[in-house]
């Protein structure tokens, strides 16, 4: 039996019996013991009060060895509630995490110190370098590549709360609002650096998915203070027995953290952004409005140096409406140069719809409540389109939208066109506005990079079945993310959709010994990125159809 199998097989004994198993060593003295009362019992009787004291204590010891080696069994829901209770009282935290490379070897992904009510939170990779701090009610964001420090009213930092902060007693809450089942089971307790721990493994699979789960996290909890100390993220194929560890979080709680560490001291070089004012200003600007028609509000219109357009609408739809995007069915744009957009109503393998959502109820993000900007009773809309042909600078020009909608009461169809000019290119990858949204894009979203591409590729590919545009576009992109995987040292867990895409355009042109090539690199990349179970089939159907072997 490999050491693989054999943990496989320890982790499947001790889920289905989580009580403790005693310990060699303990074994032998209890036994030891055992033989020593046997012993005394069949000894002289000529001193009974002294064999009586001594049996009295063997037994004793005996009760407590027994004791140790035989702890009550804790449930596994038990054990999560206790951790989760324990974190809810923590003083200080602060955890290192590292994403885990292929072949074994770390990549510092993340570090956080909390102490107090104060955060610091800091990302360091080759491309981008981020620190937040929190504290007395402000929140300072310093972006290195951008040369800025925005401040804003938060007592918490981006996505965290002083709860899920330390990301593990939000986990069940967090999958169950994303629609997926989670299971909780309890290992046996073991010995880590001098102390007893225990392990939990907590499962998520989405709701609908009735294979296996492909994901969990495996929590090493220390036994005396119930808090964790380790936290590691594992992924596998399904059917498959092997967990892959893709990132690691080592933790440490209630010890003292230098109140150095939660000053906000940056570069005084770097440009200031109050985001209050700024969140003040775009409300104003966007209440004025654009253009207007008799059912739709154009809010803003606006397009970057590389040709995305950016747009902001309210139409006759209230708030918290149970219909995607109200009775606003598409809208179509168009310049007068006859340039190429995607269609942002299509729904990319990728990266989703290109809708994105400003205005959304009931979102918690750091622990305020994020709506976006209400404007009465109508709910803010977004679209973004890409160009099919990249910008190589953009000129002024006159955009037409085409508003399609539909009454939602009668069912008539009605239409609202808005002929608008842009003169400059405001965006800078996506507009200043974003980070006020409910659900905002991004900055990728707007730049010319990995999301830009893949969105023009889909495009060629399933809209416009351009097939060699469609393949000098994917090719354009996962040349780009294997240049950025070899800056970072990572995978794109994404990349095998991709070319399986190569494989499918390749088999239309006639082109199967590439095809098989393409699909090849697809396995590798499932392999090592352990992609979704659908991917997984996808590729072992293709495989089977040219004859390969999955």
């Amino acid at each position: 039996m490999t050491t693989e199998q054999e943990t496989n097989l320890r982790e499947g004994l001790q889920a289905a019996y989580p009580a403790a198993e005693p310990s060699e060593a303990l074994r032998v003295r209890v036994t030891g013991l055992a033989r020593e009362m046997k012993s005394v019992n069949s000894a002289t009787q000529s001193h009974p009060w002294r064999i009586g004291l001594r049996l009295a204590g063997i037994a004793a010891t005996t009760l407590v060895v027994l004791a140790f080696l035989l702890p009550p069994k804790l449930t596994a829901v038990q054990a999560f509630e206790r951790m989760t209770a324990s974190l809810k009282d923590v003083r200080s935290a602060h955890y290192i995490s590292w994403n885990i490379r292929p072949d074994g070897t770390r990549v510092k992904g993340e570090e956080v110190w909390y102490q107090a009510g104060n955060w610091r939170v800091e990302v360091i990779n080759p491309d981008w370098h981020q620190i937040e701090v929190c504290r007395d009610g402000t929140r300072w964001t310093y972006v290195a590549q951008r040369e800025s420090v925005t401040q804003d009213k938060a007592a918490f930092p981006a996505g965290y709360d002083s709860i899920s902060g330390f990301s593990i007693s939000a986990l069940q809450h967090d999958a169950v609002a994303s629609g997926n089942q989670t299971h909780i089971t309890l290992l046996g307790n073991t010995i880590e650096g001098g102390r007893p721990v225990h392990t939990i493994l907590f499962y998520s699979q989405w709701m609908f998915d009735k294979q296996e789960p492909t994901w969990r996290s495996r929590i090493t909890v220390d036994d005396a203070t119930n808090l964790p100390i380790r936290l590691e993220t594992q992924k596998r194929k399904p059917v498959e027995t092997r967990w892959i560890t893709t990132e690691t979080r080592e933790e440490d709680f209630n010890q003292p953290v230098s109140a150095a560490v939660f000053v906000p001291d940056f570069p005084k070089t770097a440009w200031l952004i109050d985001a209050v004012a700024e969140r003040d200003y775009w409300r104003r600007r966007l209440d004025k409005g654009v253009a207007a028609s008799n059912t739709v509000v154009v809010r803003d219109l606006q397009v970057n140096a590389n040709g995305v357009v950016f747009l902001l609408f309210t139409a006759n739809d209230e708030v918290g409406r149970d219909i995607p995007f109200g009775n606003v069915k598409s809208v179509d744009l168009t310049d007068e140069f006859g340039t190429r957009y995607t269609d942002p109503s299509v729904q990319n393998n990728g990266i989703g719809s290109q809708n994105f959502v400003p205005t959304c109820m009931n979102i918690t993000a750091g622990g305020e409540k994020v709506a976006g900007y209400l404007f009465g009773e109508k709910q803010l809309e977004g679209r973004r389109w890409v160009p099919v042909e990249k910008q190589t600078s953009w000129k002024p020009r006159q955009f037409r939208l085409t508003f399609h909608l539909q009454n939602l009461k009668s069912g008539q169809a009605d239409t609202a066109v808005f002929d608008l000019p842009l003169q400059s290119a405001e965006a800078d990858t996506v507009p200043k506005y974003m980070p006020y949204m409910g659900r905002s894009l991004s900055s990728d979203a707007g730049a010319e990079g990995d999301e830009e591409m893949d969105v023009r590729a889909y495009y060629l590919y399933h809209i416009a079945h351009d097939l060699p545009a469609a393949l000098r576009a994917y090719r354009e992109l996962l040349t780009y993310r294997a240049g950025a995987q070899n800056k970072l040292g990572l995978t794109y867990g994404w990349s095998s959709v991709q070319w399986l895409e190569v494989t499918h355009i390749l088999i239309e042109l006639g082109r199967i010994e590439e095809a098989k090539t393409a699909l090849t690199q697809a396995k590798h990349d499932d392999d090592s990125a352990r992609c979704s179970p659908a991917t997984h089939e996808q590729i072992r159907t293709e495989m089977k159809k040219l004859g390969m072997d999955p």
